[in-house]
């Protein structure tokens, strides 16, 4: 840090009456003054431009040393610091993702542009108050704050600032309770099949391996030929794809291990690995109409030719299923998204008495609790064959 100033200049009266202090600007190295009416007036002006020139010396210092200057930083200029500096290289690509994005959305558009040292509880205090009045879920809100605070945090340890203004603030019955995870009907099923079948024939296969494994959208996106046995009789999830904009606005995309970093062997149903190997024949036609070799290190599932399937892409199916659906036979199919096919997945295989720890393999969760209280939803029709079952009599 840089040294204040030696001496406070020289003061005299002149032979108008008035005051001068003469001091030597430290950065031109002339002699300058201040004038006043009083003695007291040019002590003051004295004492004003050193503070002043003394800012000047620190801003020098911290510019030619590439220090952070903490009297001016914005929390912009931190939040950038902090996520690439003591993020980036600690976390999956995808959460690196999810904090950018969450900044991005829930933090920058309040606070921002304010100087990291002026945040205070109260600025905090504001931006929970406005992410519960947008009707964010409790998790949401919490999960924001939690990151913010961590921001704080490690500006606190680098001396950037004196206090943490996110420790105090609590986020407990904030929000909206979150959507209750649930399944599709067999219901629904029929439908978005049959949807598929006559307005989307070449996505059905997509969907049919997404029901029947359990495989997560990210995995189906990042999954090659070389994941695929020769006979169909397996698959294996070593990667995940995640897409983001990096600091400079880039869109990134970027294929990592699988969400519990455990690489894993699925089954394929029998009658699913038919399809399978008509599914890549179909694909490898595709290919040598277009004079190509399909390898094995192409995608699985492409959307153009040679490009992988985003997230996005599958959303857009799905919805573009329901519009048909609801212009052709007005069956109105409340929205849902590519994970409601994993919930699937594990309702209907415990339902099915599929043993919960060869689920959890198949599926990539971590343990048999987790999988219950999350993925294992009851619907009327589960409910009524599995009351049925009942060996009871009267």
């Amino acid at each position: 840090m840089a040294k204040r100033f030696n001496g406070e200049g020289s003061i005299r009266q002149r032979t108008n009456g008035s005051w001068e202090a003469r001091y030597t600007n430290p950065i031109t190295n002339k002699q300058q003054s201040v004038y006043g009416k009083t003695k007291q007036e040019v002590q003051k002006k004295l004492k004003e431009k050193l503070r002043e020139l003394d800012e000047v010396k620190k801003e020098e210092e911290y510019n030619r040393n590439g220090a952070i200057n903490p009297n001016k930083i914005t929390l912009n200029e931190w939040f950038d610091i902090y996520v690439n500096r003591y993020k980036k290289e600690r976390v999956k690509p995808q959460t690196y993702a999810q904090m950018i994005s969450q900044y991005r959305v829930h933090i920058k558009p309040y606070i921002g542009d304010n100087k990291l040292r002026d945040i205070n509880v109260g600025d905090i205090t504001d931006v929970v108050n406005i992410l519960n009045k947008k009707e964010l879920s409790n998790y949401v809100i919490k999960n924001t704050i939690s990151r913010l605070k961590s921001c704080f945090e490690t500006a606190l340890e680098e001396d950037i600032i004196t206090k943490n203004p996110v420790k105090s603030i609590n986020t407990n019955g904030l929000g909206k309770s979150a959507n209750i995870r649930r399944s599709l009907t067999n219901d629904e099923l029929y439908w978005f099949f049959r949807g598929l079948t006559e307005h989307s024939i070449h996505d059905k296969f997509l969907f049919q391996l997404m029901l029947t494994t359990g495989i997560r959208v990210g995995e189906l996106s990042a999954l090659r030929w070389k994941n695929v046995d020769e006979d169909f009789k397996f698959i294996t999830i070593d990667s995940t794809l995640t897409q983001y904009y990096n600091d400079k606005k880039e869109y990134i995309v970027e294929y990592c291990t699988p969400k519990t970093d455990r690489i894993r062997k699925i089954p394929i149903k029998d009658d699913v690995q038919s399809l399978f190997k008509q599914h890549k024949t179909i694909l490898m036609e595709k290919y040598h109409g277009r004079k190509m070799t399909l390898t094995d290190e192409d995608f699985v599932f492409q959307k153009p030719i040679k490009k992988g399937m985003s997230q996005e892409k599958v959303q857009r199916i799905i919805d573009s299923i329901r519009n048909y659906l609801d212009k052709e036979y007005g069956i109105k199919l409340e929205r849902f998204t590519p994970h409601y096919f994993r919930h699937t997945f594990a309702t209907v295989a415990i339902h099915s008495d599929i043993p919960s720890i060869d689920i959890q393999k198949i599926g990539g969760w971590t343990d048999g609790a987790m999988l219950s209280k999350v993925y294992a939803h009851s619907n009327e029709e589960l409910m009524t064959n599995s009351i049925n079952k009942l060996n009871i009599s009267f």
